[in-house]
């Protein structure tokens, strides 16, 4: 009698994925309850606490929680998938269990991708459960609910950034001998490489005057990093008017998170298929991985002793002294945990002498770097707009504004190549941050035509201000400049606007001024700036805080006899209720 199925017919690849799956159910299943208690428990009960105050519109505010609470189930799925890869790639830690595996009638890239699919899905559960009782709260009455967009787009884009992690997860397991050895390795990576980031970025700021480095290209030092950011800001900016340009994820990013997560797979079967059976138990089943990780815990070892001893950076002759050693120690020190045993000392010192070399040539580059970049100043024709305090300040367009600022960005650049001996009268000319409204620095922030973003940051207490005054009240007094208190002048809900001010005596009071008396007051500190002299920077000011549609500080000198009669002759609003 011959049997009703053929051997032929069983595709052991499928059978190899229903029993990994079924496998890791049970810590799958405690590892959602976990998460289920978290999202929607904990949420859950914040909402039951405001349905006895849906009549006042006492909501909860989902919108708000969103970003943390998504983020917060995206990592939990992360490490469910991570911890099921290590389960499930468990036989090549061990050549025993290893050869058994190898045995069976499966392909290498069929053993590697059903055992892979299967931890996938196993995060993809979890998450998806989460997520979708998180979303079904926008249903709620007592819940400030999303766009039905936003949460779809959001959780595609979880879809897609746990594949891609997954995929970058799986480099390590599978170039790792052991479940010890492999999460130092991707702890290692994803600690290092953004805190030495942030360190060299600090260093080129620190090696030069002015300089402002910008710290967002951290994101893409690991693929963790990206997809933290890039998720939370997405979850964040449901209303696409808040959402900067390097906070979208649009379909160009999502393309190229999908290229890189095939290419991470592709790499990982090539790996899975040299690997071999005798690196099992070992620390590292390839050399290149020991190498690596040599290098940069051992820069980032030397960094953190040199740090602890002398409390200095790079710029530091005393750390150097501390770094050097550190560094050589750590790299022993991982040579002998990845060996288990010191039988590679010689070598470990080897890769320590390399990394103290790499160091000290970023170092260089950087400082030179920063020293071509502390006397750089944009030309004017190639600026489009600039803002010159703050990323969130006034913007100038106009091609005269921009002249002018890039005049006064030349004169602080040349007074500060004559040196500046310290705090001297001439160095700390209080009166100008007064008579700008109380701002201590000049933080240059130029969006160029060609799209790129320059950045600076001078204090005034650093600067020769006296030498910059002219140009300052001519920028003080340029439309852009005072555009900017109109909003302070009206008030778009009540129309009143609110000051604050010390005017006859030094005990500050509220005033509550109309629409109307907001304009009148903001036009005659106008028409009396227009025919201000640099002598305002050595008068005593009024300070003042207008909070109308927006909030300012307006510091109006006391030669500006309209503005301050104006000012004097208003009553003071003593109630605290606006």
């Amino acid at each position: 009698m011959t049997s009703k199925t053929s051997s032929v017919k069983i595709n052991p690849a499928r059978k190899m994925l229903r029993f990994t799956l079924k496998k890791q159910t049970p810590i799958t299943l405690l590892v959602t309850a976990f998460t289920l208690v978290f999202c929607p428990g904990a949420v859950l009960r914040e909402v039951l606490d405001r349905m006895d105050y849906v009549s006042d519109n006492l909501r909860y505010d989902l919108p708000l929680f969103f970003p943390g609470i998504t983020a917060g189930v995206f990592i939990i799925a992360v490490a469910l998938t991570f911890l099921l890869l290590l389960t499930n790639f468990g036989f090549l830690f061990s050549k025993r269990a290893g050869d058994m595996f190898h045995a069976l009638p499966l392909t290498r890239n069929e053993l590697l991708f059903t055992r892979v699919i299967a931890a996938f899905i196993g995060g993809l559960f979890t998450m998806t459960l989460a997520y979708g009782s998180l979303a079904a709260m926008s249903l709620l009455p007592m819940v400030t609910p999303l766009p039905v967009i936003h949460i779809i787009t959001t959780y595609l884009i979880m879809v897609l950034f746990l594949a891609f992690l997954t995929a970058f997860m799986l480099i390590f397991v599978v170039t790792g001998g052991g479940a010890f050895d492999t999460i130092l390795a991707i702890g290692a990576v994803n600690a290092a490489l953004p805190a030495l980031g942030a360190v060299f970025i600090s260093f080129f700021e620190n090696s030069a005057h002015g300089l402002d480095a910008a710290y967002d290209g951290l994101i893409y030092t690991t693929p963790f990093a990206y997809t933290v950011y890039k998720l939370a800001c997405h979850a964040e900016g449901w209303e696409a008017s808040n959402v900067l340009n390097i906070e979208r994820f649009t379909i160009v990013s999502a393309l190229l998170v999908l290229a890189f997560t095939v290419l991470m797979l592709w790499i990982c079967s090539r790996l899975f298929r040299v690997r071999k059976s005798e690196t099992a138990g070992e620390a590292y089943s390839f050399k290149f991985v020991p190498a690596v990780l040599s290098v940069l815990i051992s820069v980032a070892g030397g960094y953190l002793i040199g740090l602890i001893m002398t409390s200095n950076g790079f710029e530091s002759g005393d750390f150097w002294l501390f770094f050097l050693p550190g560094a050589l120690l750590s790299a022993v020190a991982f040579g002998a945990i990845s060996t288990r045993a010191f039988k590679t000392v010689k070598g470990s010192l080897i890769k320590g002498g390399i990394a103290v070399a790499l160091t000290i040539t970023i170092v260089l580059s950087v400082g030179f770097a920063a020293s071509v970049a502390e006397d750089k100043v944009p030309a004017a024709e190639s600026v489009k707009s600039v803002r010159p305090f703050g990323h969130y300040s006034v913007e100038f367009t106009e091609p005269e504004d921009i002249a002018l600022i890039t005049q006064i960005h030349t004169t602080i650049v040349e007074n500060n190549n004559e040196g500046y001996p310290g705090s001297t009268e001439d160095y700390q000319y209080e009166e100008v941050p007064k008579v700008l409204g109380n701002i201590d620095d000049m933080r240059l922030t130029y969006t160029l035509k060609n799209g790129r973003e320059m950045r600076r940051n001078y204090w005034y207490s650093e600067l020769k201000a006296k030498n910059l005054r002219k140009d300052l009240l001519a920028l003080m007094q340029t439309d852009a400049f005072l555009a900017d208190y109109d909003a302070a002048a009206s008030h778009k809900i009540n129309g009143h606007i609110r000051l604050h001010a010390a005017v006859k005596t030094e005990t500050e009071s509220n005033y509550l001024l109309t629409n109307k008396q907001g304009k009148e007051l903001v036009a005659l500190f106008k028409k009396e700036m227009l025919e201000a002299d640099v002598s305002v920077f050595e008068e005593e000011c009024l300070d003042l805080y207008l909070e109308g549609a927006e909030y300012r500080r307006m510091c109006v000198p006391k030669s500006f006899e309209e503005t301050v009669a104006y000012i004097e002759a208003l009553e003071p609003f003593e109630s605290e209720e606006y």
